[in-house]
């Protein structure tokens, strides 16, 4: 008879028992549909009302033991386990605090792809006055609203001159409309000039923002021709990509024939010689000359299979070699060995913070000994120990010959700055108070097909600004933005919010409690 009793409110017990865990499963499932679907079906209320209701007669069941649970002294001991737990999430929660308030991060990410460029942070820190920034974003609708948000959260922490403001204009209507924005766009107002721009990354920011600090244009010509590299070709070997970096730089990029002129365009900040491949005239020679000697600004790109610059440099003090710069121990995976990279450079302010760069056939630079104008010339691209001048290219195998290559290091490029007054016989009614010169014995490191590999585009763009004298818009910029966004739909996003908000924390709380019961 005791037995049968026992028997019965063992059952009784274990039947309850399963009762309560079917009611919390049938809760479980009634509010995970509801934090997916964002609403709750029919089906899905009458689960959660029966799961409380096996929960209520759980509890009721169980009142007394679940009475003295709290009663005893392994609740308190747990109870003091659960608010030291509770201590220690308020300090996280306090230093998360902290940390929002003062944004300060450190990026470890390849490239520094959360962190402003070296030309960015040099940028802002040179801002006269304040700059504000409005960037109208939908926070629900907009994908790029974080991104944006981070961004701007960078620049003002850069510099205390930078406002920055996120409005949705959805909510904020009004603002919109006295801005005339709407969503996507970002507003800069510095000076009392104002500038509305509809990119979202670092590098378009960055630009309309030098642009309000400098609205003057300076224009930069491109000889042409002589076979030189065109702004508007845009295949592999074209210039339309440099086009298009000067434009966000602030220049005014120009093709300039002399053949039709007798004099230089009054207005040319900087005359670019992008590789001819047939010799400049005798009067051309002569106007080039006289400029670089009048406080002119040239940037020199030879073409390593043609000698039609031979005239020019000469003069100059600077002598292109009968080579090609041969480097199997630098270069790029994939590519031959008179694909030369460089990655340490002479110190100087062109090439500073600059990774690599790489020139896929060059020609060494020597300097002219016997009758050089132009005395105090720096090298400026230097390339290893092992690198030699080929001057043999009848097979597509290259080796160094003794006596006949020479071997490295050698000088691919050179820069130049002088005071044109001391030079003799200079006009001084005429002259600029600097010329300054640089010259590449490559031009295929600025085509389309080569300006955005490593550093090139970088070390283009600082030379055309150090020979304007424009230092503040020297060094590193930021990198083309990569769209890594994974596009869920409203359900996934709640799915993973469910996933690891709850599920994940849920099986961990469930062990746990497994683990405390195992133990009694």
């Amino acid at each position: 008879m005791m037995n049968n009793h026992m028997k019965n409110k063992f059952n009784l017990d274990f039947g309850i028992a399963l009762l309560g865990i079917l009611g919390l499963l049938m809760i479980g499932i009634s509010l995970s549909v509801y934090l997916v679907q964002n609403f709750m079906p029919y089906w899905s209320k009458i689960t959660l009302g029966g799961g409380l209701l096996l929960s209520v007669i759980y509890a009721g069941y169980n009142w007394k033991p679940i009475l003295m649970m709290f009663q005893s002294k392994s609740f308190f001991s747990s109870s003091h386990t659960v608010a030291m737990a509770l201590i220690v999430l308020g300090i996280l929660c306090l230093i998360n605090y902290l940390g929002y308030r003062h944004h300060k991060r450190i990026d470890l990410t390849k490239g520094g792809q959360y962190s402003l460029s070296f030309q960015t942070h040099q940028l802002l820190k040179k801002l006269p006055s304040d700059l504000k920034i409005v960037a109208f974003y939908s926070k629900k609708d907009n994908p790029y609203y974080s991104e944006v948000d981070a961004l701007l959260k960078n620049y003002a922490s850069s510099s205390p001159r930078v406002r920055v403001q996120m409005v949705d204009p959805e909510k904020n209507p009004g603002m919109a409309r006295e801005y005339e924005a709407r969503d996507g766009q970002t507003i800069l107002e510095f000076e009392g000039r104002r500038k509305t721009l509809a990119g979202y990354d670092e590098r378009d920011l960055s630009a309309n923002i030098l642009q309000l600090l400098h609205p003057e244009k300076n224009k930069v010509y491109f000889l042409a021709g002589h076979g030189e590299a065109s702004l508007e070709d845009e295949d592999k070997l074209g210039y339309s990509q440099v086009k298009l970096e000067l434009g966000k730089e602030n220049y005014i990029p120009e093709a300039l024939t002399l053949s039709s002129n007798t004099t230089l365009p009054a207005d040319m900040s900087i005359l670019v010689i992008a590789g001819p491949k047939t010799p400049l005239f005798p009067r051309e020679l002569k106007l080039l000359q006289d400029y670089i000697h009048q406080g002119g600004r040239m940037l020199v790109m030879v073409n390593p299979l043609s000698e039609s610059l031979s005239d020019l440099l000469k003069p100059l003090g600077v002598e292109p070699q009968n080579n090609v710069i041969v480097d199997p121990s630098s270069t790029l995976i994939g590519a031959d060995a008179f694909s030369v990279v460089i990655g340490q450079y002479p110190a100087n302010n062109i090439t500073r913070g600059i990774a690599m760069t790489v020139f896929p056939y060059s020609r060494s630079l020597s300097p002219v000994t016997t009758s050089s104008e132009l005395p105090g010339l720096q090298p400026l691209l230097v390339t290893g120990q092992n690198s030699w001048g080929e001057t043999s290219l009848k097979s597509k195998t290259a080796q160094y010959d003794e006596g006949q290559d020479e071997h490295g290091p050698l000088v691919l490029g050179v820069s130049w700055e002088t005071d044109p007054s001391s030079t003799l016989g200079a006009d001084t009614d005429k002259i600029q108070p600097v010329s300054r010169l640089i010259i590449v014995g490559n031009d295929v490191f600025a085509s389309n097909q080569m300006l955005s590999i490593g550093g090139n585009r970088d070390f283009f763009l600082n030379s055309i600004n150090w020979l304007t004298g424009n230092s503040d818009s020297l060094g590193i910029r930021a990198k083309e933005t990569q769209d890594r966004q994974m596009t869920l739909t409203s359900v996934q996003s709640r799915l993973m919010s469910l996933i690891s908000l709850i599920l994940m924390p849920g099986l961990l709380i469930g062990l746990s409690v497994f683990v405390w019961i195992r133990r009694r």
